[in-house]
């Protein structure tokens, strides 16, 4: 009776044990479907924190973009707040916006496309502003030629793209020489031969400039201005000034 009654003892605690252990195996499967959904509800909740981060992103690009659109900050400005990447796309959303007419082009683009003698920077180029105008002597160096361009952005060839012009006409400005008979090209366009290039190119060829101020017009009616790189040039060279040249510059303006 006794061996019985340990016998029924032993199956009973087996049948517990097993009972437990499927007990334990359930518990656990159904705690580990409550995290992998609590797992999947925090994933879900980090994307959609991410979307609203790059949305944020997005709108904060896209008003730096408007104001340096609109000339009220400068690239120069804001690229030590953002990193490389964040200047490119900003760059990037400005190039979509077209500018309102007139645009002046020493406010929305900066001359810093030095070319010829002026790659040697001011050893041979002298740029010089006052509140009026722009004063720039060139002095002939072993290129025998120098420019400068106003870029958009600051210092592009063509890596990024420029600004849009759509609905320009004209390009206006002023010049006088300082003796008045400096011979000088001007120019509006024109960089090509990388990622990004402008979509014209038009010039009035070398003049001879005035003492007095003097207002000249390069015709772009029949241009297309969807993509502005190199808004304005001027390039001098030493086979038609010996001596070198100094003139001056203001009001640069694309206008309908």
């Amino acid at each position: 009776m006794i061996k019985k009654l340990c016998k029924w003892i032993r199956i009973a605690a087996a049948i517990v044990a097993i009972i437990g252990f499927i007990f334990t195996y359930v518990n656990t499967i159904v705690e580990n479907a409550k995290l992998e959904n609590r797992v999947a509800e925090l994933e879900s909740k980090v994307q959609e924190l991410q979307s609203e981060i790059e949305g944020i992103r997005t709108a904060y690009r896209n008003l730096l973009a408007t104001l340096i659109t609109e000339g009220k900050v400068g690239i120069k400005e804001i690229k030590p707040f953002l990193s490389k990447e964040e200047v490119q796309k900003v760059e990037g959303q400005v190039s979509k916006f077209a500018l309102s007419l007139p645009v002046n082009i020493d406010v929305y683009f900066f001359p810093s496309g030095w070319m010829g003698d002026g790659e040697y920077g001011e050893r041979y180029i002298t740029f010089t502003r006052s509140a009026e105008y722009i004063k720039i002597t060139y002095t002939p160096g072993p290129k025998g030629w120098a420019g400068i361009y106003w870029q958009f952005p600051d210092g592009n060839w063509g890596k990024q793209p420029g600004r849009n012009l759509s609905g320009a006409q004209r390009l206006t400005f002023w010049v006088k020489g300082e003796t008045g008979n400096e011979i000088v090209e001007f120019k509006t366009g024109g960089i090509r031969g990388q990622k990004y290039e402008d979509s014209y190119e038009k010039s009035l060829g070398r003049i001879k400039l005035l003492q007095s101020w003097k207002q000249y017009e390069i015709d772009l009616a029949d241009q297309d201005l969807s993509s502005v790189i190199g808004a304005f040039a001027w390039i001098a060279s030493k086979d038609a000034n010996p001596r070198g040249v100094t003139f001056y510059l203001k009001d640069i303006y694309f206008e309908k």
